[in-house]
């Protein structure tokens, strides 16, 4: 079994007994390793809101990236 790596500086040696700043017994469980940072979430880029109209009518509205061939 990998052992972690990395400064420790809350031993718990045994459970049920209290905190302990350093340890000297080959067994023990660190409680403040942290995990790795998770990689950024990518936003996806959406354009706007698009209305197109012919006269005075609306022919077509929805979002930039569903607007149709005929439009573009």
């Amino acid at each position: 079994m990998k052992r972690p790596s990395g400064a420790c500086d809350r031993v718990l040696t045994a459970p049920g007994k209290p905190l302990a700043f350093s340890s000297t017994v080959a067994e023990f469980s660190c409680l403040n390793f942290a995990a790795k940072p998770l990689p950024p979430v990518e936003i996806p880029r959406r354009g706007g809101f698009v209305r197109i109209y012919e006269g005075d009518e609306v022919v077509w509205q929805g979002a930039e990236e569903d607007l149709p061939e005929d439009y573009r």
